[in-house]
């Protein structure tokens, strides 16, 4: 048996299944005000990071590393010639011991030894983090992903020969090492003595990165 209240009920139903979709689809088609404040928001903030990338970049072709390579760049482009210090001169025929390993080195090959005696030490440490580096510009750290610990590694790239090889030296390219007297005062002129030949300034462009 029917009661009024049952057909109350479903003449209700009906009008909800009637009146609900249209409702529903003008719902959609309104404009959410929250939602236009997020988007304008959001592209403000678009603008303003773009805004940063671009003094970023600006900043970097101003800072110490720009010009460094500027200098580099140039003084290796220099021709090759005899303005140098006298290497035979400078070194002397003696043995030293290499302050990393202990171990007796030739003073003509001492730069070489404890770049790479220090290189190997350094090496067993660890400096990694579980997130790459990304930043616009020059790349500052290494990020060579370790599978086995699963992080990437944040040593200065200019100083993990492990991770990579250094550039090929030109038979043409030249020193560019900084000229001094008394150790510290800079004449103004750069060594032109070829790079190949060269042992006091081998580390001048990695600590020149640095």
């Amino acid at each position: 048996m029917w009661y009024p209240e049952n057909l109350n009920l479903e003449k209700t139903l009906a009008n909800v299944e009637h009146v609900l979709p249209a409702r529903i689809q003008e719902w959609k088609l309104t404009t959410c005000v929250a939602e236009e404040i997020n988007k304008r928001e959001l592209e403000n903030v678009r603008k303003r990071s773009r805004k940063l990338e671009e003094s970023y970049k600006n900043w970097i072709n101003d800072t110490r590393i720009g010009s460094s390579n500027r200098a580099l760049q140039a003084d290796h482009n220099r021709h090759v010639g005899a303005h140098g210090p006298d290497q035979d001169t400078m070194e002397t025929e003696m043995n030293m011991s290499c302050v990393t390993c202990g171990y007796e080195i030739h003073s003509r090959t001492r730069i070489r030894h404890m770049e790479r005696c220090f290189n190997k030490h350094e090496s067993q440490a660890s400096f990694g983090s579980v997130y790459k580096t990304r930043v616009e510009g020059n790349q500052l750290f290494c990020d060579v992903y370790n599978a086995q610990t699963g992080t990437y590694c944040k040593r200065l790239e200019c100083s993990v020969p492990e991770h990579g090889k250094d550039p090929k030296v030109g038979d043409q390219e030249v020193c560019g090492c900084p000229l001094v007297t008394i150790v510290f005062d800079l004449t103004g002129e750069f060594c032109r003595v070829a790079k190949k030949r060269v042992h006091t300034s081998l580390l001048l462009g990695k600590a020149a990165q640095s």
